[in-house]
């Protein structure tokens, strides 16, 4: 993996970082710029390396800017999982030719992934402050159904940019 890969993902999840410390909460719902920009990371440069390192640092920014109880730690364990699942969701969905709905499927099912094993983690190390289905479907499901499009939009956004500022050959 070429270095500009690698400095490309560390700046897209600090950039999700950052959006993620600065970003209120609606209805009590924190929408997880990290993973989405962990997952646009991985998009842009699907390989093995690259979706571990992704998958680390989301996991360790997203537990610095954690404020659900229990938090740090089941980020810790959602983000490298959801990570390898994106990058087997980006094989599985590698002949769906429309780029816009492969990444609004990445997208929903990252976060359906990522939200479960956050809530189960949560639920076994510190306990959950609501029932985990009340919890599923009113925090992951929407957030889930946000992350889709958002990745989509970023994908899009980023592939063209990336083109354009290519370094000639």
């Amino acid at each position: 993996m070429k270095l500009r890969e690698y400095v490309i993902t560390a700046l897209l999840i600090a950039i999700g970082f950052v959006l993620h410390a600065i970003v209120p909460a609606f209805f009590g719902m924190k929408f997880d710029t990290v993973l989405a920009f962990m997952m646009l990371a991985i998009v842009l440069h699907p390989n093995r390396k690259n979706v571990l390192i992704a998958g680390l640092l989301a996991g360790i920014m997203a537990a610095l800017t954690s404020t659900f109880p229990g938090g740090q730690i089941a980020n810790m364990v959602d983000k490298p999982v959801t990570a390898f699942s994106v990058f087997f969701m980006l094989q599985l969905f590698a002949k769906l030719q429309n780029e816009t709905l492969r990444s609004v499927l990445i997208g929903f099912i990252g976060t359906v992934i990522s939200g479960s094993l956050f809530l189960l983690t949560a639920l076994v190390m510190v306990g959950l402050p609501a029932p985990f289905p009340a919890l599923f479907a009113t925090v992951v499901l929407p957030t889930a159904a946000l992350t889709g499009p958002f990745l989509a939009v970023l994908t899009k956004s980023a592939s063209t940019a990336m083109r354009t500022l290519a370094p000639s050959r």
